[in-house]
């Protein structure tokens, strides 16, 4: 399958965190990625020159859509997330939300797409999360799924929460079932109540 992929990264302060996870998509940038969306959730700090500056990079590669959004008040992450989906393109198959404390490996999204590839019933995966002492500030990393982790594939799936960040869905999840709920403002809930509701 031809997978084409939205990238959602909606952030509120913490414009350090913001600076490493998009130099990490940079680097890693991966030609399955066709549009990016960046939101400021109405920071004080400079996330939005950060935004812009990053944005400014992304702009210069083939095939992809960079978009730069602001809102005037933190409206909450699913909240936000929502706003970005409404805007992705007919064309896209996969959407990832990322939050703006992780950093990517090579190959990451080779992973995730192959997890969505080989399990066709599969709405939604996830890498597991390390936390390492060495990263800034204590930001997260994630780690792909790989031949390194023999058996990770299984236990992975098998989880009824969601393991790590970023999220990859297929976009045709949102289609049928719909976006993240809007009730849940502040983290750790509309992802749980978005797995149930995919069941």
């Amino acid at each position: 399958m031809e997978h084409r992929v939205a990238i959602i990264l909606p952030c509120y302060e913490a414009c350090h965190f913001t600076n490493q996870v998009l130099g990490a998509l940079l680097k890693y940038y991966d030609p399955m990625v066709r549009e990016l969306f960046f939101l400021d959730n109405g920071s004080s700090d400079e996330t939005w020159l950060i935004l812009n500056s990053w944005g400014d990079r992304f702009r210069t590669l083939d095939n992809i859509s960079c978009n730069i959004l602001r809102n005037s008040g933190n409206v909450g992450f699913g909240p936000a997330v929502n706003q970005c989906i409404e805007r992705v393109g007919k064309d896209i198959t996969d959407i990832c939300v990322f939050n703006n404390d992780i950093l990517i490996r090579e190959n990451w999204l080779y992973w995730l797409t192959y997890m969505m590839d080989k399990y066709e019933n599969l709405g939604q995966a996830s890498p597991f999360i390390l936390h390492s002492p060495t990263l800034t500030e204590g930001a997260f990393e994630t780690m792909e799924l790989s031949h390194k982790n023999p058996g990770s594939e299984e236990i992975i799936f098998q989880r009824n929460t969601f393991p790590g960040n970023p999220w990859m869905f297929r976009k045709q999840v949102f289609d049928e079932i719909g976006v993240f709920d809007d009730r849940f403002v502040f983290g750790c809930y509309e992802d749980a109540d978005i797995q149930i509701r995919m069941l």
